[in-house]
């Protein structure tokens, strides 16, 4: 689906990555980064899934899939700022429980 597939799968791709098992989450997350990579743009639903994963305490290649996803979006100004802020977010609590 990620080389193939268009923006129509990625709601299917993002319920994958939230309740497949280990390695079916990453596949989509990949998956879901590709359709990104060739789209116009990353819905809101999906950004907010990829930085789901990336808060979460996921296994460290789905979490590096959702991050190398989110690089791939082509995403207006306004959402990259806000993408950054939450990865800023996410970076800073790592840090004060780590």
């Amino acid at each position: 689906i990620g080389m193939g597939g268009s923006a129509a799968q990625l709601d299917a791709l993002v319920g994958a990555m939230e309740k497949g098992s280990a390695e079916v989450k990453k596949a989509a997350a990949e998956a879901i980064g590709n359709v990104l990579a060739r789209g116009e743009g990353c819905p809101d639903n999906v950004a907010a899934a990829l930085i789901a994963v990336l808060s979460s305490d996921a296994d460290v290649g789905l979490r590096m899939a959702a991050a190398t996803a989110l690089g791939k979006a082509k995403l207006d100004p306004k959402k990259a700022a806000d993408v950054q802020h939450n990865l800023r977010r996410i970076a800073g609590s790592a840090k004060t429980e780590g």
